[in-house]
């Protein structure tokens, strides 16, 4: 299932993914250069809208992270059943359950960039890096 939910939203939330960080380094940009004009009501809109953006990405980010608790935690419970007292055709099925679940689901954006909190945090650095550095750039 976890599968199927990946080959379907892996591009379309990798073009969401992308879209929101175009859209959360525009606003940022747009806060920068707003901020020193004191407008205020341009700069808290602009602000509540990297916000939304940041916490629609946190959500993609704490579903992938929840896939992969989930299914190394279904991994780990399926190992520690008492297996080896089941009869044979039981057994067998056990190890096919613990052959597909070697490697954990993830939920991906594109098949290359993992979603989950680890990755969640390397975007946020990113964008306070640029947006520091977009700063300094125009105080010069």
């Amino acid at each position: 299932m976890c599968l199927h939910v990946e080959k379907v939203y892996n591009v379309v939330v990798m073009c969401h993914l992308m879209n929101n960080l175009c859209f959360t380094s525009s606003a940022l940009m747009l806060i920068l250069t707003t901020w020193n004009d004191k407008q205020m009501g341009q700069v808290i809109i602009f602000g509540s809208t990297t916000i939304f953006l940041y916490g629609q990405i946190f959500l993609y980010s704490l579903v992938g992270e929840v896939m992969k608790t989930r299914s190394e935690t279904l991994r780990y419970s399926v190992y520690n059943c008492r297996w080896y007292k089941l009869p044979l055709p039981e057994r067998r099925k056990i190890l096919f359950i613990l052959t597909k679940m070697q490697k954990p689901m993830d939920f991906t954006a594109g098949n290359f960039y993992r979603l989950n909190l680890e990755n969640f945090k390397n975007i946020v650095k990113f964008t306070v890096t640029l947006f520091s550095f977009l700063r300094l750039s125009l105080n010069k």
